[in-house]
C-alpha cells in the first residue's frame, strides 16, 4: 500500500489543516411511543482531514499531484498531522483535487483525505 508523501521539510502537510471526526452509518430505532434512539454502526469514529499545500516548489507540487492523481480510487496510508499516528486505510474524499499554479513557488493544492472503517 502506498504511503502519502511528505514535504521536503519532513512535514506531512502545511497548516491550516482541519480534522473532522464523524461516525459512519447511524441506525435509528423508532419506538411505538414516538421516541427514537440512534446509535453508530461503526466501532469508532472516522477521521477526515481537509488539507491544503501552499507555496510548494515545482518538484514538491509534482510529487504531491502525481500521488493524488494515481490514488484517486485506491487506498493509501496517511500519517495524521495532529497525532503523528499512522492511519493505514485512507482514501481521497470527494470528486475534486484543486491544484492552482499562480507563479513560481506559489502552487496551491487542496484536497480531503478520509479514513476508511
Amino acid at each position: 500500500m502506498p504511503n502519502f508523501p511528505t514535504l521536503k521539510t519532513g512535514a506531512i502537510t502545511q497548516y491550516p489543516a482541519t480534522l473532522n471526526t464523524c461516525f459512519g452509518k447511524t441506525r435509528v430505532v423508532e419506538f411505538l411511543d414516538g421516541s427514537s434512539q440512534r446509535y453508530s454502526m461503526g466501532a469508532a469514529p472516522l477521521r477526515q482531514w481537509h488539507l491544503r499545500a501552499d507555496l510548494l516548489d515545482a518538484r514538491e507540487n509534482e510529487i504531491l499531484t502525481t500521488f493524488l492523481s494515481a490514488n484517486v480510487e485506491g487506498t493509501f496510508s496517511f500519517t495524521d498531522p495532529f497525532s503523528g499516528a499512522s492511519v493505514p486505510r485512507c482514501v481521497l474524499y470527494g470528486p475534486e483535487i484543486r491544484n492552482t499554479i499562480a507563479g513560481e513557488l506559489h502552487n496551491q493544492t487542496t484536497f480531503v483525505i478520509e479514513e476508511l472503517s
